[in-house]
């Protein structure tokens, strides 16, 4: 991967998904159906994919397929959980001849799959699973982070570009906070959020409101 590919990606606000393959012209197909909406990778190798996800920011989705001819996808999946204490943040499709497969099944032990589809799977398909299971996966954070915030004093939030924020209050959908900054209506906005415990969540907003008088503004989750 050159330097330029790595910035980016870096600056890419685009979810990254990274294909496992060893069928070229299907992992072509698959980047092509995909690119619009989101930053493919592609490899024919599980180990190149585990030197991929090293050396990228982030990797939000993997779609391997179990038959991959050195490293079969699940053996790929138990060195990621084994090497990657984040490793149950990625989304993970697993291609296999048979959905039923046996190894696909136990891999519940290893860590979580999300989802299992039958060789040779329509890209298309694909592309609506994952953007199913990035919606899902981001309803889940949403709500994980609202009990864990409801129950929780001194929270520090950390937004780019409007730096620390104080919290006011949290719903299903978004927050309201207070900045010494500010931002037009519709603006992204990237939220870190840390906890006193140390854990973080790391959530994309948008501004829906500015409340001059309070100097606050009102962020809404994206899904």
């Amino acid at each position: 991967m050159s330097r330029a590919q790595m910035e980016k990606t870096v600056g890419s606000a685009q979810p990254i998904v990274l294909v496992v393959d060893d069928d070229l012209a299907y992992l072509e197909k698959l980047q092509r159906t995909l690119r619009d909406i989101y930053t493919v990778y592609t490899t024919t190798s599980g180990v190149e994919a585990i030197h991929l996800i090293k050396a990228l920011p982030e990797v939000n989705v993997l779609v391997v397929s179990e038959d991959l001819p050195r490293m079969k996808g699940t053996e790929l999946l138990r060195f990621l959980n084994e090497l990657f204490k984040n490793a149950d943040a990625i989304i993970k499709i697993v291609l296999t001849e048979s959905a039923t497969n046996g190894s696909v099944i136990d891999l519940a032990s290893y860590g979580r799959i999300d989802c299992c589809l039958a060789k040779p799977a329509d890209p298309a398909a694909i592309r609506r699973k994952i953007g199913f299971l990035i919606a899902q996966r981001s309803r889940e954070k949403r709500s994980s982070m609202r009990v864990t915030l409801d129950s929780t004093k001194d929270i520090r939030i950390e937004t780019s570009p409007l730096g620390e924020a104080k919290l006011v209050n949290l719903s299903e959908n978004g927050m309201f906070f207070k900045t010494l900054s500010s931002l037009p209506e519709g603006s992204a906005v990237p939220l870190n959020i840390s906890l006193p415990d140390g854990r973080q969540y790391s959530v994309n907003g948008r501004v829906v409101r500015q409340d001059i008088d309070q100097g606050g503004v009102g962020v809404e989750f994206e899904a």
